[in-house]
């Protein structure tokens, strides 16, 4: 008969071994796992110059004359600025060029230049380790009820073309102005955010991949795009909505939503290198 101090040999081996566990456990749990590039340049914009633009691809992220505002919604996927509370004055007025590259293993083959919504997130994510380590950033989450627009399907049905029928698609009408894009309606939501100055939220229940173009007269939209999606004017938002029903069988309505709110808690400009 086993008397209460008799104990397995596994116990007495993990009665022996916890202790060197815990010596080395608070060191383990203190690395950072979070992806991060390789190498980064920070350095801030004294050109005056207005323009701002940003752009990833495999293995890298450049970023010219942004303001710290316009990276951290980069950063963190933040459609609207309602959506980024707090941070000194200078998030909006002092401008920074950021060149930064991923290490090897986490770059795509050199030959392929697109980035899929994967590869996206992964530099977003090394983004944000940037951040905190250049910037010194320290945010938080909160939910706020506020006015959206709630991206759902129009009576009669979607009219989305299937990425996999891109070969039958017409050429685009010189005299129309075309724009929208390829891919999840990911692209097409943040577009309509940043046209209605509302959070969007995708209602639809589409999780494919699609072609979302559409077309407009000159006249009704007069902003010249640079790409497949650009900001337009409030005043072509009339026009897009009623071509995003007719051309894309979707459409906006107006709504009340708890919505994702980043918060910053503490910033600091950084040292350039």
């Amino acid at each position: 008969m086993r008397t209460i101090t008799d104990k397995p040999s596994h116990f007495v081996l993990a009665a022996f071994l916890f202790p060197l566990f815990a010596a080395f456990a608070p060191s383990l749990w203190a690395q950072d796992l979070s992806p991060s590039f390789e190498v980064a340049s920070v350095k801030e914009n004294k050109s005056r110059s207005r323009g701002q633009n940003s752009k990833s691809t495999p293995g890298r992220f450049t970023s010219k004359n942004a303001t710290l505002r316009a990276i951290i919604m980069n950063a963190y996927e933040v459609q609207e600025q309602v959506q980024l509370r707090g941070g000194p004055a200078w998030m909006d007025s002092v401008r920074f060029d950021i060149e930064a590259k991923a290490p090897s293993n986490a770059a795509r083959t050199p030959g392929d230049k697109a980035l899929n919504e994967a590869d996206r997130h992964q530099i977003h994510l090394m983004l944000q380790s940037l951040l905190a380590e250049r910037f010194k950033l320290a945010v938080h989450h909160e939910n706020k009820e506020m006015a959206v627009y709630f991206l759902v399907v129009a009576k009669g049905g979607p009219k989305l073309r299937d990425l996999k029928s891109r070969g039958s698609i017409k050429p685009p009408n010189p005299d129309m102005h075309r724009f929208g894009g390829f891919g999840s309606l990911k692209g097409l939501v943040l577009f309509l955010s940043n046209l209605s100055g509302r959070p969007v939220i995708d209602k639809t229940g589409l999780t494919g991949s699609y072609d979302y173009h559409m077309e407009l007269p000159q006249d009704d939209f007069p902003i010249t795009a640079t790409d497949g999606l650009t900001q337009a004017s409030a005043s072509a938002g009339a026009a897009v909505f009623a071509a995003m029903e007719q051309q894309l069988g979707l459409k906006l309505e107006s709504a009340k939503a708890p919505v994702d709110v980043l918060v910053i808690d503490h910033v600091e400009k950084p040292a350039e290198n």
